[in-house]
Formats: C-alpha cells, structure tokens, sequence
C-alpha cells in the first residue's frame, strides 16, 4: 500500500520513524531547522546524505564537505568534470556552484541543473552547509 512505502521523521529529533526507519538515512535536523538555509537544502537533502554512514544516494555525502578537495569522496563514481578539476569545497566555490548552475560551474557534472539567483538565498544556504558539515565551527 502506499503507506508502507511513506518515509516519516520525528520533527524534533530528525530521526526516522515509522516504516521505513530500517533505512538508516541518518538524522534529518534540516526539517526543524530555523536556520534561513534549512529549507533550500531540503532540496540538497534528495541527493546528498550527510554522513558516511547513512544510505547511499544519487550524489557523495556531505560529511566533511566544508574544506574537502572536490571530487574525493572514496568509492563515489565522479564524473570526468569533477575528476580532473582541482578546488576546495568552501563558501567561495560553493557560492558559485549554485550562483552560477553546476552546468556552467562544472561542465559536464552528473549534478543536475540548479541554481539559486538569489544572493541572500544563496548566502544562507551555503552558511547552512558549513554548519551542517562543520558543527557550526566558522572556517
């Protein structure tokens, strides 16, 4: 039934529950987040798990994102846009990745087309991936 195929987390603590909670995608702090950057990265959240250890998705986890060489996610099947670029992931590059759309920042990416044209939008976004992949540690 499609109950059974519903996925729930507990709004407080982000941890899944219900019938689906065997998945093991990790905590889920984003849907109680009052960060202004909470609710763009739900869209993030699709591709993207944010540790190691929780299931693996379409796009590399974000643990350790913040300050990580792109493209080094062990056993992630890169494409060749990522492979043979050469950057840190940090507010700068992260900023233009979604100022710019993944198509034009990193031509040939599996990352689907996205961007966010809005410079304030943007700006908590981005500070939203530092806490979530930092502990909240400015860098």
């Amino acid at each position: 039934s499609a109950d059974e195929s519903t996925a729930v987390w507990h709004l407080e603590t982000g941890d899944r529950i219900g019938l689906r909670a065997s998945d093991k995608t990790g905590k889920q702090p984003w849907l109680s987040s009052e960060h202004p950057g909470a609710r763009l990265f739900t869209k993030c959240a699709n591709c993207h798990a944010l540790n190691a250890q929780a299931a693996s998705r379409s796009g590399p986890h974000f643990e350790g994102l913040w300050g990580r060489p792109v493209g080094a996610v062990e056993g992630y099947n890169y494409s060749g846009a990522l492979r043979n670029k050469s950057f840190t992931w940090n507010e700068k590059t992260l900023f233009d990745l979604f100022y710019q759309g993944p198509d034009k920042f990193l031509p040939g990416t599996k990352m689907p087309v996205q961007q966010v044209p809005d410079k304030e939008q943007l700006a908590n976004l981005v500070d939203y991936l530092r806490v979530l992949t930092t502990g909240g540690a400015k860098q």
